[in-house]
């Protein structure tokens, strides 16, 4: 459920960013490129911006959990406090080292039905 009580509906563009964050941890920069690959028209400012509100509604809804780790190490966290990172410029940086520390995040199981019905294959 969504914050306001409701189930999240999701368009095909969300669908297709949450069946993209389905199989693996992607840094949150990954996420803001892919909306912006998906959405040239808008301008990267704004999708960067789109990007961020979306991954906190995904996160609120349940279809989307925030990590902290590092790429090199494939070790992960799950963020204490997913919507603290969410609003950080810094979570959405792209790392400079492969050893950087990074903010992730990946698709939940919940997520998997809604995608199908928003965006069939």
């Amino acid at each position: 459920m969504g914050s306001n009580g409701h189930p999240m509906q999701l368009d095909s563009i969300d669908a297709q960013v949450l069946d993209s964050m389905a199989d693996d941890y992607y840094g949150l920069w990954e996420i803001a490129d892919y909306f912006a690959q998906l959405l040239p028209a808008m301008g990267r400012s704004a999708s960067d911006e789109l990007s961020r509100s979306k991954l906190m509604q995904y996160v609120e809804a349940g279809f989307a959990n925030v990590f902290v780790g590092n790429f090199q190490k494939g070790l992960f966290e799950r963020a204490a406090d997913e919507r603290a990172l969410l609003s950080e410029t810094a979570s959405w940086q792209r790392p400079t080292s492969i050893t950087d520390v990074v903010v992730a995040a990946t698709a939940t199981q919940e997520a998997e039905a809604p995608v199908a019905k928003a965006w069939p294959k």
